[in-house]
C-alpha cells in the first residue's frame, strides 16, 4: 500500500520592513513563534526558516565547521548521526546563522569515468620445472601500462585505482603471481605477491590485481603453478574516483544467537540500526581455514522481503586469502537474520558482524561561519528543496569546500513527547457482540509511543483471511487505529503423526495433527529415521473441520547419501486437516518420528498510551477498518516498537451470533410475498383478458341477431308478395313466371 505525504504548508508573507503594524497585531507577530511550538505536532512538515522552533522536533544537534569557507561546502555524515536518522534522511536539518538552510544529500564521491584497454605482451617466455610426474610450468610476460593515463603522483586530484584482470579458461585453477617494475637498466622491484584461484561450486574465484598507477611503466608478470600453461588475456582497467571514498564500517549489535532444529545452521539476530543501509555486511571470526554460505533475510519492525542476501565467506590463510564481505540488497527492517550454513562443520568462532555503508555528505552553502546540525527523532517529513537540481552537477572539478560534522550532544529544546502523539486518539465505539473472540493486551510505557502485538497462529486461523475483521479496543469499547506490518515471520509447531496403510496398497498415510481451529500451513518439516529417500507424495487437505479431504499439490520426497536435517513438504495453504499420501512401491513405509508444521505471524502496529486494551476477531460481516494513520505508513514502519503483553485468547463471552432461523425466516417470508406477487399479478392479467374476450363475444353476437332478423323480414315480405301475385292471376303456381309480358 502506498503512502501518502501531504503537501508542503505555504510560507506567510512577512509584511515590510518599514511597515508600522497596530498593537494587537505587533503582539500576535511577537507570540507566533510560541503559539507554533505549542501547536506543533510531531508528523507535521517542518517550515524551514518560518521560525527556529523547527528544531524542537530533532533531539540531537551537532556542529559543522566549514573552516571559514564561502560557497558550497560538503559535510559527510559519521556514524553516529546515522544510527540516530530514518534511511531517508528525512530527520536532518541545517541551519547557518539560526536560518534553516537547503542542502542536498550526495550519496557517493564524485567519480571520473572509467576506461579499460586490453594489454598486448611485449615479451613472452615459458619454462617448464618439477617433477615428471607433477609438471610444474612458470609463464612469463612483459606487459607496458598505458602512459596517456593521468599519473597518481602528479596529479593526486585524480588518483585512481588501476586493477589488472585475468581472463582464463572456465576450469578450476590455482596459479601464484609475483608483479616486478622493470626499470631502464634492467633491475627488478617486486611490485606484489599474491595467489590467483578458481573454484566452483559455489564460484569464487580471485583474478585480478591492482597495479601501481604509472604511466608507461614497464612491468614484468610471472604465473606458477601445474602444467600445461594457462596463457590468460589480460585488460587493464582504470577507476577512478576521489581521493578519499566515502565508507564507513560499522558494528552491528547480535540480538541472538542460536542452532538451527537440524543442528545444520548457526543463526544470528542483528540489530540494523535505522539510518545504517548497509551495502554489505563485513564477518570476522577466530576461526582458521572455513568455507560457509550465509543467507541474510530482512526482518523485524518495517521488513519488506525475506531474502537480501547469499552469499558464500571463506578464509584460506595459508594463501593469505579470504572473502568476508556479503554484498546485500535493500534492507528496511530494523533486525537482519543471519544464517550461516555449518552443516557438518563447527560454528565459526567468535563470529562477528558489520556493515560497510556508503557515507553520505551534505552539501549547502556556507557564509563563512560554522553551521548546526540538528537530527533524529524521525519526526520530520523529508523537506522539498530546489537545491536537488545541483546534485547532477557535482562533479569532482566542481568547487566544494570540505567541512566536519563534530560534537553531538543532546539538543536544549526538544520536545520530548512520543513520535506518535498525533496518532494517539480513539476511532469510534465497537460493539462486541459481533466477534467471537478475544485476546487481552497490555501496552507499556514507549518512548516513541509505538506497540507492536505479534499474533499467535490460533488468532491468525481464528480471523478472516482478509484479517479485516480484528479490532483493538480499550475499556470503553472504543477503538484504536492499526496498521499491518509489511513482514511476515514463521514459526514452528511440534505436530504428532499417525502413519498407517493406504487402502489401496503400496503406500502409506501420514496424518499430521493440526492444532484446533486450523492453521496457515506454510510447509511442514518430517523427521524420518531412513538415510535414503526417493518417493511421490501427494498433499490432501480439508479447508474447515467438517470438510472432506481434497488432493492439493504433489511432488517427491528426496533425501541423498550424507544429506541430513527432515524432508521438507511445501503446502502453502490454511487447513483444519492435513495428510500425506506417499506412494511407497515397495518398500516399507518410512519411519516418522515427528513432524514441525511451519506457519506465519504478522505484526499489528497501533500507537497508544500504557493501558489494558482488548483485541477482538472473529466477525464475517465487518467490512475492513479505514483509519488515517495508514497515510503515515512509512513514518510508523520506520520507529523502533514495543511489544505488548499479550493474555489468553478466549471466546468472547458477549458473542452473539446471528440466528439463522431469523434469517431463514426473513428468506421464506420474502419468497412467499414474492409469490403472492406474481400470482396476484398473474390472477389481474387474466382477468384483464378474459374481460375483454366477453366485450368482443358480446357485439359479435348483437351483430349476428340484427342480422338474421333482418333477413327473416326480407324473407318475408317477398312471400307475401309471391302470394298476392299468385291469388291474382288465378292460374297455376308457376306459370306466371314463365309468361313473358306482352
Amino acid at each position: 500500500m502506498k503512502s501518502s505525504r501531504t503537501a508542503a504548508p505555504r510560507r506567510t508573507a512577512r509584511a515590510p520592513r518599514g511597515a508600522r503594524l497596530p498593537l494587537h497585531r505587533r503582539a500576535l507577530h511577537r507570540l507566533a513563534p510560541l503559539l507554533l511550538g505549542l501547536a506543533l505536532v510531531p508528523l507535521a512538515r517542518a517550515q524551514d526558516g518560518a521560525s527556529e522552533d523547527v528544531r524542537s522536533l530533532f533531539p540531537r544537534v551537532a556542529r559543522i565547521d566549514t573552516a571559514g569557507a564561502y560557497g558550497l561546502v560538503r559535510a559527510p555524515l559519521p556514524a553516529e548521526v546515522l544510527e540516530s536518522v530514518r534511511a531517508d534522511l528525512a530527520d536532518v536539518r541545517v541551519f547557518v546563522y539560526d536560518q534553516s538552510v537547503e542542502f542536498v544529500i550526495e550519496s557517493d564521491p564524485p567519480r571520473q569515468p572509467g576506461e579499460a584497454r586490453l594489454l598486448t605482451p611485449l615479451d613472452v617466455r615459458e619454462r617448464m620445472t618439477g617433477e615428471r610426474q607433477a609438471p610444474r610450468v612458470e609463464e612469463t610476460w612483459d606487459v607496458e601500462l598505458p602512459s596517456d593515463w593521468p599519473d597518481a603522483r602528479t596529479q593526486p586530484e585524480q588518483a585512481a585505482v588501476w586493477r589488472l584482470e585475468f581472463r582464463f579458461g572456465p576450469s578450476e585453477l590455482v596459479r601464484e603471481l609475483t608483479v616486478h617494475r622493470v626499470e631502464a637498466s634492467g633491475a627488478e622491484t617486486e611490485v606484489l605477491s599474491t595467489t590467483l584461484f578458481r573454484m566452483l561450486g559455489p564460484l569464487r574465484e580471485k583474478v585480478a590485481v591492482d597495479v601501481p598507477a604509472v604511466p608507461g611503466a614497464r612491468l614484468r608478470l610471472r604465473l606458477t603453478g601445474p602444467a600445461p600453461a594457462e596463457r590468460p588475456a589480460m585488460t587493464l582497467r582504470r577507476d577512478s574516483r576521489s581521493a578519499g571514498p566515502r565508507e564507513l564500517s560499522v558494528p552491528l549489535e547480535v540480538v541472538s544467537s542460536e542452532r538451527s532444529a537440524d543442528g545444520q545452521e548457526t543463526i544470528l539476530t542483528v540489530r540494523r540500526p535505522r539510518g545504517i543501509v548497509p551495502d554489505a555486511l563485513v564477518f570476522e571470526t577466530s576461526s582458521g581455514a572455513f568455507h560457509r554460505e550465509v543467507i541474510v533475510e530482512d526482518a523485524g519492525v518495517g521488513a519488506r522481503s525475506a531474502e537480501v542476501g547469499r552469499g558464500v565467506i571463506f578464509a584460506i590463510p595459508s594463501w593469505d586469502e579470504a572473502s568476508l564481505e556479503l554484498s546485500l540488497g535493500r534492507t528496511s527492517g530494523d533486525l537482519l537474520r543471519v544464517r550461516v550454513v555449518d552443516q557438518d562443520a563447527p560454528p565459526l568462532a567468535e563470529l562477528r558482524v558489520g556493515a560497510r555503508v556508503r557515507q553520505p555528505a551534505l552539501v549547502f552553502e556556507a557564509q563563512g561561519r560554522e553551521a548546526q546540525l540538528y537530527y533524529g527523532g524521525a519526526r520530520a517529513t523529508r523537506p522539498a528543496y530546489g537545491l536537488g537540481e545541483l546534485r547532477g552537477r557535482l562533479t569532482p572539478s566542481a568547487a566544494v569546500a570540505d567541512a566536519r560534522v563534530e560534537e553531538s550532544r543532546a539538543n536544549p529544546s526538544f520536545h520530548a513527547g512520543p513520535v506518535l502523539e498525533f496518532a494517539m486518539r480513539a476511532g469510534a465505539p465497537v460493539e462486541l457482540a459481533g466477534f467471537s473472540h478475544v485476546l487481552p493486551l497490555r501496552a507499556g510505557e514507549t518512548t516513541e509511543g509505538l506497540i507492536r502485538v505479534r499474533l499467535p497462529f490460533a488468532a491468525l486461523a481464528l480471523a478472516r483471511d482478509d484479517l479485516g475483521d480484528v479490532r483493538i479496543v480499550d475499556a470503553d469499547r472504543r477503538q484504536w487505529p492499526y496498521l499491518w506490518g509489511d513482514d511476515w515471520t514463521e514459526e514452528s509447531i511440534q505436530a504428532a503423526v499417525r502413519v498407517g496403510p493406504l487402502p489401496e496398497g503400496r503406500g502409506s498415510s501420514v496424518s499430521v495433527e493440526l492444532p484446533p481451529g486450523g492453521v496457515q500451513v506454510e510447509h511442514v518439516q518430517l523427521d524420518v529415521t531412513e538415510a535414503l529417500v526417493s518417493r511421490p507424495y501427494e498433499v490432501w487437505g480439508a479447508y474447515d473441520a467438517e470438510g472432506e479431504l481434497t488432493e492439493l499439490s504433489s511432488g517427491t520426497l528426496t533425501r541423498g547419501p550424507g544429506i541430513r536435517g527432515p524432508l521438507r513438504v511445501d503446502v502453502g495453504r490454511s487447513l483444519y486437516r492435513l495428510e500425506l499420501r506417499v506412494r511407497d512401491g515397495d518398500e516399507r513405509a518410512l519411519s516418522v518420528r515427528g513432524a514441525t508444521v511451519v506457519t506465519r505471524a504478522r505484526d499489528l502496529l497501533f500507537a497508544a498510551p500504557p493501558g489494558e486494551y482488548r483485541l477482538l476477531l472473529g466477525n464475517a460481516q465487518l467490512d475492513p477498518p479505514a483509519y488515517d494513520v495508514e497515510s503515515a505508513r512509512d513514518l510508523v514502519l520506520s520507529l523502533r516498537a514495543a511489544d505488548a503483553t499479550l493474555g489468553e485468547l478466549a471466546a468472547n463471552p458477549e458473542f452473539a451470533p446471528p440466528s439463522p432461523s431469523r434469517d431463514a425466516l426473513t428468506e421464506t417470508a420474502l419468497l412467499v410475498v414474492l409469490a403472492l406477487a406474481v400470482l396476484l399479478l398473474g390472477g389481474l392479467t387474466f382477468r384483464l383478458v378474459r374481460s375483454e374476450a366477453g366485450s368482443e363475444s358480446e357485439s359479435a353476437s348483437a351483430s349476428a341477431s340484427e342480422s338474421a332478423s333482418a333477413s327473416a323480414s326480407a324473407s318475408a315480405s317477398e312471400s307475401e308478395s309471391e302470394s298476392e301475385s299468385e291469388s291474382g292471376a288465378g292460374g297455376a303456381p308457376h306459370e306466371g313466371r314463365d309468361k313473358l309480358p306482352e
